[in-house]
């Protein structure tokens, strides 16, 4: 592969042109219906997921020509929060398991993590 300034520079202009093409209302409402919008912070509390959820609930009221978040994304432990909240049809719950991010600590509790997650 040729990593020269020039191949590179080269390289950069092409893509230049792709982002040009595709910087246009369609494909950023597209984009935009692609996204998890996530809360993943050490201070999360229930207070602060159902104000996110509020905001999906509430999203076309605001944007009636763009469709929703595909999902929205908590721990494990907010999930039912989130559930028990959401109104916004077509939005999906996704959650982190398994010891996220890190995923360091043993099989069984990724296991019973994801578990009580899905439940």
């Amino acid at each position: 592969m040729d990593y020269s300034k020039e191949t590179i520079a080269a390289e950069i202009m092409q893509l230049a042109k792709f982002a040009e093409q595709d910087t246009n209302i369609d494909v950023i409402k597209k984009i935009f219906n692609l996204i998890d919008l996530t809360s993943l912070n050490t201070v999360d509390h229930d207070d602060k997921i159902i104000a996110m959820v509020e905001k999906v609930n509430h999203f076309n009221e605001h944007y009636p020509d763009c469709r929703n978040v595909a999902a929205l994304c908590v721990y494990p432990n907010f999930v039912s929060t989130v559930k028990k909240h959401l109104k916004a049809k077509d939005v999906r719950i996704a959650a982190v398991s398994a010891g996220f991010p890190s995923s360091q600590t043993f099989l069984a509790v990724k296991l019973a993590e994801t578990n009580l997650a899905v439940e």
